[in-house]
């Protein structure tokens, strides 16, 4: 079936067209308007008109293009065709050209836009309706405000430019395709999203499509077992104790000084072990969210530090000054607890010694000064060391 189409059509006082619509040998009546038929190809979207001149000149049918608000961005100039169509699809009110609603993939907040460029040649592109897929899941509540997302593209597309908006503000960093923005606690946040591409003719065209993204931002809690001691007195040189903020079940750190210098966490991130001192030891804990502190705690420790072991010496030939080179003596390392033996290692002028069965060393002393030293590490691996001297002076 053939649709042959001949219309005058005044744009400037907006009058109704006249036309002579001839569908095989039906006549239409020529006070049906000039857009009539091109109603069912979707209004506003797509147009076949001819203009006829005075004089009975007829002018080439014009190819006009309108994006979505039925403005005109593109007209060009094109020959007189034939179109065929069934009865059955205009009857039914079946578009006779594509739709250019969207495919499948669109979702309602979906647009296809120009792209913000001064070139003659943008337009808009129907068959490029699903240009980019994000990992957004749209209208999951999430329980950060920092919220990260990547945006993907298919194979072929050369992408010019993308830009995100939050809330109606420009924001996000991308590095290697990852968005990172910043989202407003406790409320509904729009991310929209705007892509600018290279189609297959050369036309840079530009699609857009808005997510929602609620957040729910519980308060902020100080976790820790930081506390002054039950009898008011720590007698360890090392206080070890956690710190860390929680919020919706996700645990952050927090900054902690000891004696007005910061303290660094642990591997964990939240365990500290402060070196404490004779004296004062005040130990600040300040919770931050986005660079403000929204909780700080400070806790005074006195401490009168107490050593973890002690060495032990012991010589029944006494000590000081002895007359006998002939030298015995017991040195030994303990628990101050639990008096339990602490390894340790004894030297006389820097030779080691190995001791009897009993634990006592048998020695020969040099005359003049002699220097016992022993030497074992703490639990934690610190070194200790204390001497004894001896003066042997022969008779």
């Amino acid at each position: 079936m053939t649709i042959s189409k001949t219309a005058t059509l005044d744009y400037v006082d907006n009058k109704t067209a006249q036309e002579d619509n001839t569908i095989g040998d039906e006549v239409h009546d020529p006070e049906i308007p000039a857009l009539s038929v091109c109603g069912y190809a979707g209004l506003g979207m797509l147009g076949l008109l001819s203009t006829e001149k005075p004089g009975g000149v007829t002018e080439p049918a014009s190819y006009l293009e309108t994006d979505k608000n039925n403005f005109i961005s593109k007209s060009e100039t094109i020959t007189e065709e034939s179109i065929s169509v069934s009865i059955s699809e205009i009857s039914a009110g079946t578009p006779a050209f594509p739709d250019l609603s969207g495919s499948e993939a669109e979702t309602e907040n979906s647009e296809i836009l120009p792209a913000d460029t001064n070139e003659s040649n943008t337009k808009t592109d129907p068959s490029s309706s699903f240009i980019f897929d994000t990992s957004i899941r749209d209208g999951i509540s999430v329980y950060d405000t920092k919220y990260s997302f990547q945006i993907s593209y298919p194979k072929g597309i050369v992408v010019t430019e993308c830009k995100v908006y939050v809330n109606g503000r420009e924001t996000g960093v991308c590095e290697d395709s990852l968005w990172t923005v910043d989202l407003l606690p406790n409320q509904s946040n729009d991310i929209l999203i705007k892509v600018s591409y290279k189609s297959s003719d050369g036309e840079i065209l530009s699609v857009s499509k808005t997510y929602n993204v609620p957040t729910i931002i519980s308060p902020m809690e100080l976790v820790t077992n930081l506390a002054e001691p039950e009898d008011g007195l720590y007698t360890r040189e090392k206080y070890e104790f956690y710190a860390y903020g929680v919020r919706n079940d996700r645990e952050y750190t927090v900054e902690v000084y000891l004696r007005d210098k910061l303290l660094a966490p642990e591997a964990d991130g939240k365990t500290y072990i402060a070196k404490m001192t004779d004296g004062d030891n005040i130990i600040r804990i300040r919770m931050l969210w986005d660079g403000e502190v929204i909780e700080e705690r400070e806790v005074l420790i006195l401490c009168w530090i107490m050593p973890e072991a002690e060495a032990v010496f012991y010589s029944p030939m006494g000590e000081g000054t002895v007359t006998d080179p002939e030298y015995v003596f017991t040195d030994i390392v303990r628990n101050v607890d639990t008096f339990e033996p602490v390894p340790s290692v004894v030297y006389l002028n820097n030779e080691l010694l190995s001791c009897s069965e009993d634990g006592s060393y048998h020695v020969l002393l040099k005359p003049g000064d002699n220097v016992i030293r022993i030497n074992w590490y703490s639990s934690d691996g610190e070194s200790f060391s204390e001497a004894k001297g001896v003066t042997y002076i022969p008779e």
